[in-house]
């Protein structure tokens, strides 16, 4: 994301590592949870949410993730 920052041809983030990223995260979570599987879905959303220009919205959550 900070490499393509402002850059028009940026298409956003690609969605097949985002969704296997997920399901690593949730496998790791469900199987054997630890802080960094759990912080690791709440920064998900981060970066989802920074790449979609849409943190406002998602603020709420992601503090609350974070808490």
């Amino acid at each position: 994301m900070a490499l393509n920052a402002g850059l028009s041809k940026w298409k956003g983030l690609d969605t097949s590592m985002i969704e296997a990223t997920r399901a690593s995260l949730d496998a790791k979570t469900t199987a054997d949870a630890d802080f960094w599987s759990v912080a690791g879905q709440t920064e998900l959303k981060l970066y989802e949410a920074l790449a979609a220009g849409k943190l406002t919205d998602a603020v709420g959550s992601i503090e609350k993730g974070f808490q």
